[in-house]
């Protein structure tokens, strides 16, 4: 360690201020976590880190908050990351896993090198030597992820009318998002929804009702425009919502691509072809001479949602990765 050079633990807020994810680190949590800051001898912060044992999973620790004020500061990113596995290691952890703040349901993986002139706000973006810096460190891939732009979007949509015509046979039915009940009656939904649809996702951790409102409503919400009218539930039969999607309009660049942005049904109505079937009922009215673009966004390798734009062609393709270390 460079003289005088200290690891500040611990987590004042006047020190993470302009840290974008600060609020994150005053919410409770149930497993030990830290945070760290690195200042020179002049008491000016060189870098940030944070790490937190997993609720769910054993033996898994997860570090996130990674911040350097120069992004080629190779040693202040191994004191940060020294400091990070070895608090996690310390409570038990035998692997640690990131760039992920307290939970995948948060911003989470690092962006790959990629054309600088389309980059959408909704996707992982960082200094380029990040990932290098994690990599020296004996960080290697955990998962990798995707984002690919497809033409076609008319021909997409048209491919989907037999699953909707279908789901209505089999007796199912659909409905937009409420926005005038969002937080009263959607977001319920949507969490119930979420937890049992989502529950054998890669990392996933259940998160109560009132985190899922503080934390992922407002990462959710930072999108562009039409997310409510894209976005809707499938009701089965007997009147329940078993399923939703959610799509927004993303003109980045001057092109109002239609981002296909993610779908849960739960577990016992599969099979079916649901998810094709809500979005053939959400996306069916949008002009295709207008939105000539669609988007599978943030895509786990292997994943069924990665078909979506198979049969369509591939007009770009941005990807991330999660980043994991034995201990």
């Amino acid at each position: 360690m460079t003289q005088s050079t200290q690891v500040q633990t611990g987590y004042r807020r006047e020190d993470w201020r302009d840290h974008p994810l600060a609020p994150l680190l005053e919410f409770p949590f149930p497993k030990p976590r830290e945070a760290w800051l690195l200042r020179d001898p002049s008491g000016a912060v060189r870098g940030r880190i944070g790490a937190c044992l997993s609720p769910t999973h054993a033996g898994l620790g997860f570090i996130g908050f990674y911040e350097l004020e120069d992004p080629d500061d190779r040693e202040a990113s191994d004191l940060l990351l020294t400091h990070a596995t070895n608090f996690i290691k310390s409570h038990g952890a035998t692997r640690a896993v990131g760039p992920l703040h307290l939970n995948t349901w948060l911003p989470y993986r690092f962006g790959l090198s990629q054309d600088p002139s389309l980059h959408f706000a909704w996707e992982p973006r960082q200094p380029e030597a990040y990932p290098a810096h994690w990599r020296s460190f004996g960080f290697a891939r955990e998962m990798l992820y995707s984002s690919e732009g497809h033409p076609g979007f008319g021909d997409f949509v048209a491919r989907l009318r037999p699953h909707w015509s279908r789901a209505k046979d089999l007796g199912y039915r659909f409905r937009r998002l409420d926005p005038a009940a969002l937080m009263e009656r959607e977001v319920p939904i949507l969490h119930s929804l979420s937890m049992r649809g989502f529950a054998a996702n890669f990392l996933f951790e259940p998160l109560p009702l009132q985190l899922f409102k503080q934390l992922y409503v407002p990462t959710a919400a930072k999108t562009t425009s039409r997310s409510e009218e894209l976005s809707g539930f499938v009701i089965s039969p007997a009147g329940e919502e078993v399923g939703f999607s959610f799509s927004f309009i993303d003109s980045t660049g001057g092109v109002p691509r239609v981002v296909l942005k993610s779908a849960a049904i739960l577990p016992e109505h599969r099979g079916k072809g649901l998810s094709n079937a809500l979005f053939y009922e959400l996306l069916k009215d949008l002009d295709p001479s207008v939105h000539t673009e669609f988007v599978s966004a943030l895509v786990r390798a292997g994943a069924q949602s990665e078909s979506y734009g198979r049969a369509h062609g591939t007009l770009w393709r941005h990807e991330y990765e999660l980043l994991s270390k034995s201990l």
